[in-house]
């Protein structure tokens, strides 16, 4: 996790987004994350998810390019987690912090497990591939509806400037 948004995520953060997706506390529990801070909970006898990002790592238009080609695939009859409004009727909630903001979202839980060490066989691959291919398939043609909410490209990407990230006492590594 960025160090200066796990030091603005607050209770309270947490709390806005619960309330703004009206959700019960009590089934809220934490599945961890890298980027974004990431829930499961329970509403109306089903799964959820909600991930919580700060503008320092992702844009609104960053997350609603996600949720465009998702509805996309989904439309295309691809098995997705689809995003879920809040009460507001938004797809992404807002949340002010003390540096930029929290961007609140909710999915549909995945159907499934977590992959555990066992299932790493060929079977697994080959479903996945499969996907995969399905995927491309169905984006042959895929035209985001604003160019905003296009992805930048790998290389484009803010985590390899490293220098960004890093204290000044941090150690380079180097490949030679």
């Amino acid at each position: 996790m960025i160090r200066e948004i796990e030091e603005q995520f607050t209770e309270e953060i947490l709390t806005e987004a619960i309330k703004r997706y009206d959700i019960n506390k009590d089934t809220v529990r934490s599945l961890g994350g890298y980027e974004s801070f990431v829930y499961e909970y329970q509403k109306n006898n089903a799964f959820f998810i909600l991930k919580i990002s700060h503008t320092i790592r992702r844009s609104r238009n960053n997350i609603r390019g996600e949720i465009e080609f998702l509805n996309y695939l989904s439309n295309k009859g691809l098995a997705v987690s689809n995003a879920v409004p809040s009460t507001r009727g938004n797809m992404v909630e807002e949340i002010a912090a003390e540096i930029g903001s929290f961007l609140a979202v909710s999915y549909e839980m995945a159907l499934g497990k977590e992959v555990s060490d066992e299932d790493w066989n060929e079977s697994l691959y080959e479903k996945w591939g499969e996907f995969m291919g399905k995927i491309h398939h169905a984006t042959k043609s895929y035209e985001w509806s604003n160019p905003a909410f296009k992805r930048q490209a790998w290389d484009q990407e803010v985590q390899l400037k490293a220098e960004k990230y890093l204290r000044p006492d941090d150690v380079m590594i180097s490949i030679v």
